[in-house]
């Protein structure tokens, strides 16, 4: 570690005591940036002490936001950043996964990384929609009732019969068939009547293109079909495989280490003593990963050791593009992760956000390829952190463009006094009027699991100095389930 000797651009500051005697240096040329609470010019603060005991702050210069981080025993202040920081930094952080070609069967739930195209007109034919008798709408208006029955066309078929006259013939066809040359209308076997190779109608009038899907109706050649951003379901697979594409390029998904520490925790079906509790955020966070199909997920659990800590953590950092380690990360002496994350060569971005629950999320990088994020232990805030920060930035990584999270109003008045944006675990639906209400849930505190039993997700009550938001306010709603959208960017 530095030494303060070395910082002859430093000056003393004051700052909360909490034990002994101790001062803290900042430098000369960002003095005026503590005042405002988001600094211009400074952002990661990290804590060193000296041989005489006392503490000293170093800073980096590299993002906008300032913060005070503790990563070495001790007293410390720390600099609360906003929500709307802790997203924007976190997205100047997150590295774009490279991308890679796999087939289409592997493709689902994968973020596409190049457009595609119609490769020919959709559909690329004059496609019947209706089993029955192709013929012509000339005639029936001319007032044709009777056509001779001249053959039959079906799926994959091409052409029409050899002799045919469209004036006073008609053809079979069958769903998904070419309508043969020469006829412009498909009457359904509902409306025919046929008897000895004749058909008569049963309708008086036959609009022209009744009954058929028009060629290029849907997408003309070399149109754009799919964006890149795109994440792959069901539907967007379809179109792909419609445009004639066997493998698509998409971005690499990502490998996940999760970790849990404390020596109080024990994994299920363990023995387990009264001052124990069962490990539950391991499970959690990899299931709402998996449950958006971030599939390469390795887990691991740590005791309150910091050399254990950093052995496990030291490995995940080499194995993985991302490391999620819960607990350990608050002001506890048992609290090892920050100096830990320090002593791997991890910088800190920001340590400790201004919501509730979840104020002491930690976001660091290392190297251009590394990312953690440090979650606080408690379960509603491992959960909430990584549906609000974790998964958005994970999909952001893979390349995709998110949709906006709904809006919903809340369905009960709801008392807050804390200055700290809320989220409240909610259960929402539409109501009549096709609007998404919201009702917040009986929640205790961050250590209240079963809170979220029956919660579809949490809102977001902003940050403000009210401490009542009345029913009917308009607030964001986050889903469990992640809304992702098509991208509006080439």
């Amino acid at each position: 570690m530095m030494s303060p000797s070395t910082w002859t651009a430093w000056r003393p500051i004051r700052h909360r005591k909490t034990t002994g005697r101790h001062t803290t240096f900042a430098p000369v040329s960002t003095a005026s940036s503590w005042s405002g609470g988001a600094a211009t010019a400074v952002s990661v603060a990290t804590w060193i002490c000296s041989r005489d005991g006392r503490q000293y702050s170093r800073f980096s210069t590299r993002s906008g936001i300032l913060t005070a981080t503790m990563f070495s025993s001790g007293m410390t202040e720390h600099r609360f950043i906003s929500v709307a920081q802790a997203e924007r930094l976190i997205q100047e952080h997150m590295p774009l996964l490279p991308a890679e070609a796999v087939s289409l069967e592997e493709a689902a739930g994968r973020v596409l990384r190049e457009d595609v195209y119609a490769d020919r007109p959709v559909p690329p034919f004059n496609r019947i929609t209706m089993d029955g008798i192709a013929v012509s709408s000339r005639a029936v208006s001319a007032g044709r009732r009777r056509f001779r029955i001249a053959g039959r066309v079906l799926p994959g078929q091409a052409g029409r019969p050899a002799v045919v006259s469209p004036e006073t013939d008609c053809v079979e066809v069958m769903t998904g068939a070419c309508l043969p040359a020469g006829f412009d209308a498909v009457v359904p076997y509902e409306d025919v009547e046929i008897s000895e190779g004749t058909a008569h109608l049963r309708v008086p009038r036959v609009p022209a293109g009744m009954f058929i899907h028009r060629k290029g109706g849907d997408a003309a050649e070399g149109a754009l079909v799919l964006q890149k951003g795109t994440v792959l379901d069901a539907a967007r697979l379809a179109a792909a495989a419609g445009c004639g594409k066997a493998r698509l390029r998409v971005g690499r998904s990502p490998t996940v280490a999760v970790i849990s520490n404390g020596n109080e925790v024990v994994m299920p079906g363990g023995p387990i003593a009264e001052n124990q509790i069962y490990g539950i955020n391991n499970v959690s966070i990899r299931a709402l990963l998996e449950f958006h199909r971030i599939r390469s997920i390795s887990t691991f659990h740590c005791a309150d050791d910091p050399e254990q800590i950093e052995k496990v953590m030291g490995r995940a950092l080499s194995e993985n593009d991302v490391v999620l380690v819960s607990g350990g990360v608050s002001m506890g002496k048992g609290d090892f992760v920050p100096a830990v994350l320090e002593r791997l060569g991890v910088r800190c971005v920001f340590h400790k956000v201004r919501q509730r629950p979840g104020k002491p999320l930690l976001f660091g990088v290392r190297g251009d390829t590394r990312v953690v994020f440090a979650l606080p232990g408690n379960p509603v805030s491992a959960m909430v952190c990584t549906r609000r920060y974790v998964l958005p930035a994970l999909f952001r990584a893979m390349g995709a463009w998110l949709g906006e999270d709904p809006w919903a109003e809340l369905e009960r008045d709801l008392a807050f006094s804390p200055e700290l944006t809320f989220f409240p675990p909610v259960i929402a639906g539409a109501d009549a009027g096709a609007r998404i209400r919201a009702r917040a849930l009986e929640y205790h505190n961050s250590g209240h699991y079963l809170a979220l039993v029956e919660s579809s997700g949490f809102v977001e009550i902003p940050c403000s100095r009210e401490t009542c938001y009345p029913a009917g306010m308009r607030v964001r709603y986050f889903p469990w389930q992640m809304v992702l959208g098509p991208s509006q960017e080439v």
